[in-house]
């Protein structure tokens, strides 16, 4: 979660566009999640000012996948680097995916 979003809720709650339960659910997500084979930090650009990178070295191309994918539904940015060439074909077409559905 970024700060700008964490700012945005704010505003929306001293708005009162968006009901403080609202607001709460949103910030009550886990701050890191666990896929077993890595563990995401989704707060990572609140505490540190950029988001989380995806080192994609020696990762499956499932698993970049689903990486990426975990932090794209967030709404975070997401930046893998050393993704393998036979990676990043399915890893486009995955993200692109997500991006329209949101």
């Amino acid at each position: 979660m970024r700060r700008e979003r964490v700012r945005d809720l704010l505003g929306r709650v001293a708005d009162g566009s968006m009901p403080v339960d609202s607001a709460l659910a949103s910030l009550a997500l886990e701050p890191t999640e666990s896929l077993g084979f890595a563990t995401i930090d989704h707060h990572r650009a609140l505490r540190q000012g950029f988001p989380e990178v995806v080192y994609g070295a020696g990762k499956s191309t499932e698993q970049l996948v689903a990486i990426t994918q975990r932090i794209a539904e967030r709404g975070d940015g997401v930046l893998a680097t050393r993704v393998a060439d036979d990676s990043v074909s399915s890893l486009l077409t995955a993200l692109h995916g997500a991006q329209h559905a949101r």
